[in-house]
Order: structure tokens, then sequence, then C-alpha cells
């Protein structure tokens, strides 16, 4: 009984020693970090309070206070340094910290001694320590009184999405020093309103002369509206504000541009025709009864009588009896076919194309002038089933030089020029790679044509027996012999017409593109130079083998180099 007793006290005193020894262990375990969610402490100035006024040689005590989340932190470093007008470190004019680093104590406080120089001077301290910003303390040192300005700003007609103004100050430096820039930088003093209309004061400056400037931007940073002012000394002895006119910033169209301009094209007649329900058939019943001589002109009227009108597409409809006969006569020729397959290949390379080329501008960036050269780099035709891209080094005029580029507010307009595209030339390269080749035809266009009627059947006939068999089963007499030579005729006559929709362009015509365009400057990320060109809208002219045709379509462009 005893026994039991002692094993069973052991048997407790173990999980006690097990249970203390992991209690013991948990304190042991390092704490988990806080979450870092960006900076978590604050460093604060106690007293003076900044900007700063010291006499020559005077001394003033800086208190600083480091906490995070509202609670003082002991034992923090806190560094600093003497920056010169925002730009330069080092003494100014003498002015000195008594310690380059300091410690906070159990309060979160820590203290250094600025003492002053013996000369004007105007320089800021800038204290950093861990996960904080830096803390910026302005300071002027002067054996004469110090003054105060008030900078007015007012963006709401200029810029009335604006949602933050700023002002900086600048000495020894004009405002033909002082280019546009994204972001205010180098100031001696700035200033932060978030209103789009209102009063930044500074006080506490040395009293001299400076250059203002006044800035509204969107929420993003982006700068919207700018002004910039040289101001005499006068001004900073007991003057009223000083109103800035803010005049709206644009994006700078200076630089390089990879443009892409989609080209709408009317398509030659003859193709859109082939396109018609009854395409092939109409198309050669068209050069047939033009073909038919005056003698037998009662015949054509005969035949015309069978035919529906026109439509708005330039189609006759599906009554229309000859057209579908003939129609279904020569598409069931494998040349037929093979013609109907290929027209809306060709009517799709004809209709449209992308051209690309490369934009350069230069001049003054904020304002103008502006002059641009405008070179053609290739050009991009395609069907349903692909397309086809060719280089463009060596049309006659592959670049137009001394444009005068227009800028109004965001628009960039691009003024009309003359160019080389030679569009029958590359249309006929692509019908070849991309309609016939992947089709394994071999011959021409006009030839797939002629041989559709050579090799029509109708009963025992061919060719043009064949189509005057068709048409006079449906016309009283007299017919039959009168359709042979004009049949004939007609071959010649629809050949010439698919020939002449790809003929090259009349010899001498240099420059057959008169182009010009109008695009938006997008500039997203507010560095004051446009990425984009967005929304173009070309005008001009091109010439085609049917003559010349209004240029329609659209352009964009993206900045390859600045």
């Amino acid at each position: 009984m005893a026994a039991g007793r002692r094993r069973a006290m052991q048997t407790l005193a173990a999980r006690w020693l097990g249970l203390l020894f992991l209690l013991t262990c948990l304190r042991c375990q390092p704490a988990e970090p806080p979450p870092e969610d960006g900076p978590q402490g604050q460093l604060s100035l106690l007293s003076p309070k900044s900007p700063l006024g010291l006499s020559y040689g005077e001394q003033a005590l800086l208190l600083l206070h480091y906490q995070v989340r509202g609670e003082p932190q002991a034992g923090v470093t806190v560094r600093l340094a003497i920056l010169a007008g925002g730009s330069g470190s080092g003494q100014v004019s003498g002015a000195t910290l008594s310690s380059p680093i300091l410690v906070t104590n159990d309060h979160g406080d820590a203290s250094v001694l600025l003492t002053a120089g013996s000369a004007e001077a105007a320089f800021s301290v800038v204290a950093s320590s861990p996960q904080a910003q830096d803390l910026t303390v302005d300071v002027a040192v002067s054996r004469y009184a110090f003054g105060d300005l008030g900078i007015e700003l007012d963006a709401t007609a200029v810029a009335p999405q604006a949602t933050t103004l700023r002002a900086g100050l600048f000495p020894d430096v004009g405002c033909a020093q002082l280019p546009l820039q994204p972001k205010l930088m180098g100031a001696l003093r700035s200033q932060r309103l978030d209103d789009r209309r209102g009063l930044l004061a500074f006080t506490t400056l040395l009293v001299r002369g400076y250059t203002a400037v006044g800035r509204a931007e969107d929420r993003n940073g982006h700068l919207l509206a700018y002004a910039c002012l040289e101001l005499p000394s006068s001004l900073l002895r007991a003057s009223p504000p000083v109103p800035l006119t803010l005049k709206p910033v644009f994006p700078s169209p200076v630089g390089t541009f990879q443009l892409t301009s989609k080209l709408r094209l009317p398509t030659e007649k003859v193709w859109t025709e082939l396109l018609c329900p009854a395409g092939q058939g109409q198309v050669f019943l068209d050069a047939l009864l033009s073909a038919i001589p005056v003698a037998d002109q009662d015949l054509a009227k005969r035949l015309a009588a069978l035919r529906g009108a026109l439509d708005p597409t330039g189609c006759r409809p599906t009554g229309s009896i000859v057209d579908n006969l003939l129609h279904t006569l020569l598409t069931t020729t494998s040349a037929g076919t093979a013609l109907k397959e290929t027209a809306a290949d060709v009517a799709t390379i004809q209709s449209s194309a992308q051209v690309d080329s490369v934009l350069q501008v230069k001049g003054d960036a904020d304002q103008g002038p502006y002059v641009g050269a405008h070179s053609l780099t290739a050009l991009t035709l395609k069907t349903a089933r692909g397309s086809a891209t060719y280089l463009l080094h060596d049309v006659r005029i592959q670049q137009a030089r001394e444009l005068v580029i227009g800028r109004q507010r965001t628009e960039l307009q691009l003024p009309a020029h003359e160019l080389t595209l030679q569009l029958p030339r590359f249309w006929r390269r692509a019908i070849s790679e991309l309609a016939l080749q992947p089709r394994t035809i071999t011959v021409t266009l006009p030839q797939l044509l002629q041989a559709s009627v050579v090799t029509a059947k109708s009963g025992m006939a061919t060719g043009c027996e064949a189509v005057e068999q068709l048409l006079c089963s449906r016309v009283a007499a007299p017919c039959k012999g009168a359709l042979l030579a004009p049949c004939q005729q007609a071959i010649s006559a629809a050949m010439g017409r698919l020939e002449q929709s790809l003929a090259d362009l009349p010899s001498g015509s240099g420059a057959d593109l008169s182009m010009g365009a109008t695009a938006t400057l997008f500039d997203p990320d507010g560095s004051l130079h446009a990425a984009e060109l967005l929304d173009g809208k070309l005008s001009g002219s091109v010439l085609l083998p049917q003559g010349r045709a209004a240029l329609v379509g659209t352009l964009s462009g993206i900045s390859v180099a600045p």
C-alpha cells in the first residue's frame, strides 16, 4: 500500500516538472515581431517651432521626440545633418550641431544644440530615425529682421480636377533656370495645401529676393498647372499675399514615337461585285451585255429585262434570273470555285492596311515650337487566314522632314505631308502569298476568270457556246449565234477589270499618300512627356488604281525615346 502511494507521488511530481519545463521554454521563445505596414515610428520637433530665425552665433536647443504607435521609445538612434537649400550637405556658413547622432531617453526624447554661423544663411536640419519619415527643420540666420511671404494659388478654373496646391521658394535662380519638373524639388522652402484654392504662408525668411513656383496637382501627384514669378526682397516687408497665376500644363510631344496607322480603304468595285450572291455571273454578264453590238441591242435589252435592279450594296437580287444562272454555270468549274474563294481574300486585302512608321519630334519641351520628321517603316496586309508585313525602305518618298507639329492642350497635330505607299505593288504580293499560294493556285486571278468561262459546260456545249446556250434558253429567238463573239470580248474585258484593279499607279506619281493626323497626348505617369498617342484620326488622301480616295482611319503611338 505504501509502495503504491509512493509511485503515485512520483508520477505526480514528474508531471509537475514537465509542465514547469514547458512553461519555462515558452517564456524563452523570442517574441513574434510586429507586422510591418510601412513606417511605424514618428519623429517630431517638440521645441522650438519651425522655421527658426537665429542671429549670428545664436544657439537653439532642438528637442526631438520619437514614438511608435503613440508610445515613446527609448534607445532609438537619431541621425542629424545640415542641408543647404535642399541640396548639398555639411556645415552652412559656419552653422554647427553639437552632435550628429542622438539616442532617445526613457521618454523618447533627445536634444541637440544648434549654433548659427556668422553670415547670412538659410538651410535645413534633417533628422532621420528607424521606421519613420525624415524630420526637416528650416532655419534662417541673419543679423537683420526676418520677413514673411504669402503665396496665393487658385486652380479652380485652370485645373478643376486638382486636389493639392504646392509652392516653393528658390534663391539665386530665375524662372528661366527652373524648367517644369514632374515633382517639386530643390526648393529652399516649400508648403502644401490640400485644396484647389488658398494661401500658402512662408515665415521667418531671410529678407532677400526669391523665385516663387506654384503648382496644382491631382490626387496622384501629377502636375496639372504651374506658375513661376521672380519676387523682390521688398515683398517680404509687411506686403499683402502675392498671387501666382497658374497656367495649365500639358504633356510634351518631344521624343520619338512608334506609330501604327490603320487605314480603311475603298475596295475596287469589281471585287465587291464578285462577292455578291451571283457575283461571277453579274460581273461576266455586265461585260457580255456591253460587248453586244448595236445591231443586236434588242437581244441585250431582252436579257437585261431578266435582271433585277442593283441593291444599295451594288449586287443584283437573288431573283435576277440570268445572273444566277450564269453564276452557277461558272462557279461549278474548279477555276470558278477558286476565284470565288480568293475574291473574299482580295477584297479584305484591299479594304484595309496597317502602316507602321516613326515620328520624331524636336523642340522646346514646355512650349514649342515643335518640328518633326515622319518615316514609313512597314506595311501589313491581311486576310482571314493570316497577314504579311512588308518593309517600306525602298519606296520613293519614305520620309517627310521639317514638319511643323502643333499642340493644342493635349492634342498633337500632325500636318498633311506627302509620302509614297505603292499599295498595288504590295497588294499583288499579298494576294500571291496569302490567297493563291495557300490554295496551290499557280495562275493569276484574271486567268482564273478566263478558265471559269472556257471550262464551263452546259449539256454538250463548253466555253462560250455553253454560255450562249444557257442564256438563249431564257429568251426568245433570235439569239443563237449572236452571243459567241460578245462572249469572247467579255472574257477579255472582265480580265482587264481584274488586272486594272491591281495595276501599278501611273508613272511619275511619286507621292501617292497625303497624310495628316490628330491624336491625344497621354501621360499616365505624370512625367510631363507623352508616353502614348491615343484616339488618333487620319486625314488626307491616297491614290488607288481607280483614282484618289479620302484617307480614313485611326492612329496610335508609343513613345520609344524621350
